[in-house]
């Protein structure tokens, strides 16, 4: 069985993870997740969620663990993903919310535990190369600056003896020497070449130009490149097995862990839905059309506070300028 891929970063990222592990079954299974993924990344997230369902409904007894779990994840996940792309006022809200995380919960049940304790020896091997290359670059960068900042007689043999320092003395180094740097007139620092890095010694190594060289190519790049190798060709099978059975155990606790990452951030979610819902739906007596239903008494008080406020001015009222022209027909 191949081993699962590390922790992914993100949803996305995480759905394509966990269809590697399905894939490697015997099953009839690949048109199943073609399917699952073509409605996910097409963020057709109720039809994802709903083919996931019907197929748990009638694949029930002939589908491995594994697989199970990739079903109820993407179920999990589309509903999480519709759950966040809906209004807070939204009715369909708090149940797709449920919906998510009772998914989440059962593909943490059914994924598989890890049968023993991880064996990372591999990795520590690897991690010791690379300790050992980063001590050997380190020296070689101190001592490459050690004769930069000597004086320009010791620096100009020490630059010759660093230039020539990577190729042997045989028929592979450069039999003319460094041309010996003269000071400038105008006591301004020249420009001078910094070390190489071992990521550009190895890049160096291993480019086409390199390859096309007459042996210029130093004998200590070609260790360096030797050492980056994962697996010797004298690897014994059981070895290989070990090897792959440790990254499946890895695998299986980083997607746990992932499944309780996306559990918790579903609930932290509820949590603040919940609020906003409070906010947005406050208690009202309200009758079909919308419309709130207040007695006579509460209108009165409501329009003395408007008043209070000066936003909301009395009725007009034309008794007075009705007076004044009464008053002005009776002098006629």
């Amino acid at each position: 069985m191949a081993p699962l891929p590390l922790k992914p970063r993100d949803q996305s990222s995480s759905a394509n993870t966990i269809c590697s592990l399905v894939q490697d079954f015997e099953m009839n299974f690949a048109e199943v997740v073609r399917t699952v993924r073509i409605h996910y990344l097409k963020r057709h997230y109720k039809q994802c969620a709903t083919y996931c369902t019907e197929k748990l409904v009638t694949m029930e007894q002939k589908i491995h663990p594994i697989q199970e779990t990739f079903l109820y994840f993407f179920a999990g996940i589309s509903y999480d993903t519709l759950a966040r792309g809906m209004s807070n006022r939204s009715p369909l809200l708090p149940g797709t919310i449920d919906d998510a995380e009772m998914y989440f919960s059962k593909a943490l049940e059914v994924l598989p535990n890890p049968a023993s304790k991880v064996n990372s020896a591999p990795l520590h091997r690897i991690d010791e190369r690379d300790e050992a290359l980063d001590s050997s670059a380190s020296e070689s960068v101190r001592h490459s600056l050690g004769s930069q900042t000597s004086t320009s007689a010791s620096t100009a043999s020490t630059a010759a003896t660093s230039i020539t320092g990577g190729y042997d003395s045989d028929s592979n180094s450069w039999d003319s020497p460094s041309p010996m740097k003269k000071p400038s007139p105008l006591h301004v620092r020249k420009y001078s070449m910094l070390p190489q890095t071992p990521t550009k010694q190895l890049i160096e190594s291993t480019s086409l130009f390199s390859l096309t060289g007459t042996g210029r190519r130093s004998p200590q790049k070609f260790s360096r490149f030797s050492s980056f190798s994962l697996v010797s060709s004298d690897s014994s099978p059981e070895k290989s097995e070990t090897t792959k059975f440790s990254q499946y155990q890895e695998g299986l606790v980083a997607f746990s862990d992932m499944l309780g990452n996306h559990l918790s951030s579903i609930r932290t979610f509820r949590r603040t839905s919940e609020h906003a819902t409070e906010f947005w739906r406050r208690p009202s007596s309200r009758d079909g059309a919308g419309i709130k239903e207040m007695d006579p008494q509460e209108k009165l008080m409501r329009i003395a506070r408007g008043r209070e406020r000066e936003w909301a001015r009395p009725r007009f009222n034309a008794q007075r300028y009705q007076d004044l022209c009464d008053k002005a027909i009776a002098e006629l």
